[in-house]
């Protein structure tokens, strides 16, 4: 199903989920987290610009990275 901007995913006690960020790569969340998104995929002329907000739970990354002006940005309340 197609995410947009400030679309909130929620995984249970026995959940997980995987985003897929078309060819660019996928997010993997694991039980219990929160993510929200900011910002989805945004193309323009100086790159692509995702971010999301990991509210709480853990968060696993896999990401293509094909220009330099491209961007991910995650932002946690706090980070580790």
């Amino acid at each position: 199903e197609p995410l947009t901007a400030s679309d909130t995913i929620v995984t249970g006690e026995n959940g997980s989920c995987e985003i897929l960020l078309g060819e660019d790569g996928v997010l993997k969340l694991n039980k219990n987290t929160s993510l929200n998104i900011n910002q989805a995929i945004a193309s323009n002329d100086s790159g692509k610009e995702t971010e999301v907000n990991l509210q709480y739970g853990k968060l696993v990354t896999v990401l293509k990275k094909e220009r330099k002006s491209d961007s991910f940005n995650i932002v946690t309340p706090t980070s580790i």
